[in-house]
């Protein structure tokens, strides 16, 4: 078996080294990289069977190694990963039903060959199969039973940790890897030698995957939970917390090489969450720090036409645009546009700033002003207190105006929608996974995601 396992993360990593070596050359394709990961199975098996030991194997532990490729995101490979699970997911879906058929079709005439077979009891051949599930479903059982041990969970009861990990242990069902394995032994040993156990194993085999697959659609609802299946409409409940698992699965994936492109992603999904929290007391706090927002915007234009860093003409119009959006906001009459330009005169009149720029100043002091506004209004962020506005709220607008603090950076815009698309497929998993554990129903799937083609096909990344 070591040969087996050995052979296959060799063969593995060589075709990793081969795909970082084509990249490196700029070879970006990724329909050849997904056509190279569906034949690497095929080639694997053949080099390995040629080598005289065990395909099957081979190609099980090569798959785990090429699997640890897709634990770290880069950007440049962020796409490739989102094509690789949609078309895996189609192959394993296609590939267990195949497999299944051919149970269905080999396994009669093998059980009835093994059970007109002298040589061994059919007593002794269903003891075989029982006990081989029940050593089988124990070791199950124990490994979930160990590892529940580590879940940092007091409120969990021993009856309710017992029937997750019962359940847990009747829900692998599949026997893929091991009908394979079985289906593949050879009829004649070494020196044309039949093998005459061979019907045996593959009865054996069948057998335990039956059974397994039997206790599993007749026990399972003895130990999954009881949900209330309900008709009432997708809440914004639900779709906000699928956008914030997706945030914080894309935080996770975050590095100092691909943040600005995740940061990009991660602040549209805020704005969504935003959107959608119908909460008054949550909406009255969020526009009390948009208020906030604005008013800081304001008393930094103030403070920089004090230091004579901009000019009049710069400060007017910005700030003339602030004005506007705080009264109609606040409805404050301090705000109404006479006041302001009665304030606004003073401030003239005060600092004597009657002396004109040229268009290239005054382009020069808006890329000032736009930075200075968005750096004081990220350090008055960061001074709020976090039990008065939700941290959602505050990165909300932190990741927005740091943003803007580093605009000149464009190094995102080349990932963000490979980024974004990775997004949406973790939502669409969300989605699924919801509806698979009863959280959802197919009406409410299906508006979700009427919904999120709307949103997909409406995206935009241009600056404001």
């Amino acid at each position: 078996m070591n040969y087996e396992i050995s052979s296959g993360i060799i063969l593995s990593s060589l075709t990793l080294q081969i795909i970082r070596w084509l990249r490196k050359l700029g070879i970006e394709n990724t329909v050849s990289f997904i056509l190279l990961e569906i034949l690497l199975p095929f080639g694997i098996f053949l080099v390995a069977e040629a080598l005289h030991v065990n395909g099957i194997l081979a190609v099980v532990s090569a798959g785990l190694v090429y699997s640890f490729s897709y634990q770290k995101f880069n950007p440049e490979i962020a796409q490739l990963h989102v094509l690789s699970k949609n078309t895996w997911s189609v192959f394993t879906f296609s590939l267990n039903g195949l497999v299944f058929v051919i149970l269905g079709m080999k396994l009669p005439n093998v059980i009835h060959v093994v059970w007109q077979n002298n040589n061994i009891n059919n007593g002794t051949l269903i003891l075989f199969i029982l006990s081989i599930t029940g050593i089988l479903l124990g070791i199950r059982f124990l490994c979930f039973w160990i590892c529940q041990n580590f879940e940092k969970n007091g409120e969990v009861t021993f009856k309710s940790r017992f029937q997750q990990t019962a359940l847990y242990t009747i829900s692998g069902v599949r026997g893929t890897i091991t009908l394979i394995s079985a289906l593949s032994l050879p009829l004649f040993l070494t020196g044309d030698t039949l093998f005459n156990e061979r019907e045996l194993l593959i009865s054996i085999a069948g057998g335990v995957i039956l059974t397994t697959l039997l206790l599993a659609n007749f026990t399972m609802p003895l130990f999954a939970e009881k949900k209330v299946k309900t008709t009432k409409q997708l809440s914004s409940e639900q779709e906000i917390a699928i956008l914030r698992q997706v945030v914080t699965d894309l935080t996770k994936q975050m590095t100092p090489e691909n943040q600005a492109a995740i940061q990009r992603v991660i602040t549209m999904y805020r704005g969504r969450i935003l959107h959608l929290n119908k909460d008054e007391q949550y909406h009255t706090k969020q526009e009390e720090l948009k208020d906030k927002v604005l008013k800081w915007q304001f008393i930094d234009t103030l403070d920089q036409l004090r230091l004579r860093k901009i000019g009049i003409q710069v400060a007017f119009r910005h700030m003339r645009r602030l004005n506007k959006i705080l009264y109609r906001l606040t409805r404050d009459e301090s705000y109404r546009n006479n006041m302001f330009y009665g304030r606004l005169i003073r401030q003239k009149l005060r600092l004597k700033t009657f002396v004109p720029v040229s268009r290239d100043e005054k382009r020069q002091q808006r890329h000032y002003l736009f930075n200075s506004n968005a750096n004081f209004v990220v350090k008055k962020l960061q001074e709020l207190d976090q039990q008065e506005y939700s941290e959602e709220m505050i990165s909300f607008y932190l990741t927005r105006y740091l943003k803007r603090s580093d605009v000149d950076d464009q190094s995102a815009h080349g990932n963000t929608d490979d980024w974004l698309a990775f997004a949406i497929q973790l939502e669409r998993e969300a989605v699924q996974h919801a509806f698979e554990l009863g959280e959802m129903n197919r009406n409410d799937v299906k508006l979700y995601r009427e919904n999120l083609l709307a949103v997909e096909s409406t995206l935009s990344f241009d600056e404001e």
